[in-house]
């Protein structure tokens, strides 16, 4: 990166996030049938994690497409309802729509979904993303900060709404390299709202300074997640641990090596540049790192690989727990995690970090625009 670009690194059209919210399955009516008490020691995953009605109420398990609409229907209509609430935005005022989903993709589609649930605009622009799995919150996000940096997106409000049907995802195959998605796969749902008007900045909680993806296309990280039929007839998520640490760990190290000249402090960059054999200290980039809970294995090799210390790992820890592996939306559960119990301060930088699937990690780098103290996330209530 040129000296010019260092010095004039975060100018351009802001984008800032005003409000999120993550899918709260604490509730007493449901909770008799959408949670179980599901062990999965080794994978990190704790026994109040929530699991979908078609798997938990019936033997054998209901997997339908009827059972997953309806999973995805009390999920996103609650998430995106309180995202909106919580920003102080109506349907009216939502310019953009991207959504997010995967493993089941409805038709009409997602997006048509809440368009018509919330009596959208007519000139509502809607995008729907699939296939990208665990990094696709990450991605909505990079698409949401283009349109918004558009010439021609001028005041203009998005609305991203993330799920991952644990219900389509659930295999009754014998398959041991299908069963660990059994245990980490978890009922999950975030919704958040961009803007680029100017009136919003100031009430903003976040301003989106840069967004970095690597796509590592090698067979092995291809074929290291991957929805198939196993041997036994049964459809499932396939994972290779040991190729999926790899990938992980390899697309990381790309896509931080490319993030780093616009994220690192001045002196950081500096000392690189007239020391080629020094690295740069990564931690002293960013306040707080979100990093995607995929396992407790690989929470661990992110903090080892990117030499962290290990209480920064804390609040992913305790949403994987907690919540499980909530695949693209589970860095909103430790942002939510963090505003909910420590707190943010106005100024902190915060680095979130998906990976998953193809194999792909995106990378977000967010500063804090106010100061975020005891949030009021539902999901979070019962451990504040």
């Amino acid at each position: 990166m040129k000296l010019k670009e260092v010095l004039f690194r975060n100018k351009g059209t802001g984008v800032f996030l005003l409000d999120f919210s993550v899918f709260a399955r604490f509730n007493e009516e449901t909770l008799s049938v959408m949670r179980k008490v599901y062990f999965g020691d080794e994978a990190g995953v704790g026994d109040a994690t929530g699991i979908p009605k078609g798997i938990v109420a019936n033997v054998p398990f209901d997997v339908s497409m009827d059972a997953a609409l309806a999973e995805m229907e009390m999920v996103i209509y609650q998430v995106a309802e309180t995202a909106m609430q919580a920003s102080n935005i109506k349907p009216s005022e939502v310019d953009i729509l991207i959504t997010a989903t995967d493993t089941y993709v409805p038709v009409p589609s997602m997006s048509a979904m809440i368009a018509n649930r919330f009596g959208m605009r007519t000139d509502l622009r809607t995008y729907s993303l699939a296939g990208h799995a665990c990094t696709s919150g990450v991605i909505a996000v990079e698409l949401a900060q283009q349109l918004l940096k558009a010439r021609a997106a001028k005041g203009k409000v998005a609305l991203v709404v993330l799920h991952e049907s644990c219900t389509a995802g659930f295999s009754g195959s014998n398959d041991k390299a299908c069963a660990a998605a059994n245990v980490l796969f978890r009922l999950n749902g975030a919704a958040l709202v961009l803007s680029n008007r100017s009136k919003d900045r100031r009430r903003a909680k976040y301003e989106l300074m840069h967004t970095e993806r690597t796509l590592l296309a090698t067979d092995k990280a291809f074929n290291s997640i991957k929805v198939r039929q196993a041997s036994d007839g049964e459809t499932g998520v396939f994972l290779h641990k040991e190729d999926l640490l790899a990938a992980a760990g390899k697309t990381i190290k790309l896509t931080l090596t490319k993030l780093a000249p616009r994220i690192l402090p001045l002196s950081e960059l500096f000392r690189a540049a007239w020391n080629k054999d020094y690295k740069p200290d990564l931690a002293r980039a960013f306040d707080h790192i979100l990093i995607h809970t995929g396992a407790a294995a690989v929470i661990t090799a992110v903090v080892k690989g990117l030499q962290l210390d290990p209480k920064a790992a804390v609040p992913s820890s305790e949403a994987l727990e907690r919540f499980g592996n909530t695949t693209m939306c589970s860095t909103y559960y430790i942002l939510a995690n963090i505003e909910s119990q420590g707190g943010i301060k106005k100024g902190d930088r915060i680095l979130q970090l998906g990976f998953g699937s193809g194999f792909k990690c995106g990378a977000a780098f967010w500063r804090a625009r106010r100061t975020v103290k005891d949030a009021k996330h539902k999901a979070w209530e019962p451990y504040t």
